[in-house]
């Protein structure tokens, strides 16, 4: 490789620095054994490249496999912990209102009272007829 030529057309790469001097045909004469040595090399490294991704693909794949089994595995436990706190926090809550008194000692807990049986309208009601009859009493008679 030599200094440009006034012949040839010359390669402008401002960021490369010293392969600038050099023109196109010189860079591009591949029957020099530099190049078919920089060839072989690339070819090499393309297939080993290739063979040792094959082997990774597949130990990663395994070790993917694992990791994934594991978490399955860790999941399934720790959703049956979790069933087993819950358990834990109703049983505790149930012994924290039978010692405040709001539960009887058998466990049950009685349902909420209802309204009342006598409540505001239908003592409305009755009084409405109540006057009503009276009304009609009078008128009556």
């Amino acid at each position: 490789m030599g200094p440009r030529d006034a012949s040839s057309p010359t390669l402008f790469l401002p960021c490369q620095g010293n392969i600038s001097q050099y023109s196109l045909p010189e860079m591009e004469n591949e029957d020099q054994p530099f190049y078919q040595e920089l060839d072989s090399r690339r070819r090499q490294r393309r297939r080993r490249y290739s063979e040792k991704g094959g082997e990774e693909d597949g130990h990663k794949h395994g070790q993917a496999q694992r990791d994934l089994q594991e978490m399955e595995s860790k999941y399934r436990h720790s959703q049956m912990e979790w069933e087993q706190v819950q358990e834990e926090l109703r049983l505790c809550k149930e012994e924290i209102e039978r010692l405040n008194g709001s539960i009887p000692i058998g466990g049950r807990v009685s349902p909420a009272p209802g309204s009342p049986t006598i409540s505001l309208p239908l003592i409305g009601l009755v009084v409405i007829v109540a006057l009503l009859w009276c009304w009609w009493a009078e008128t009556s008679s």
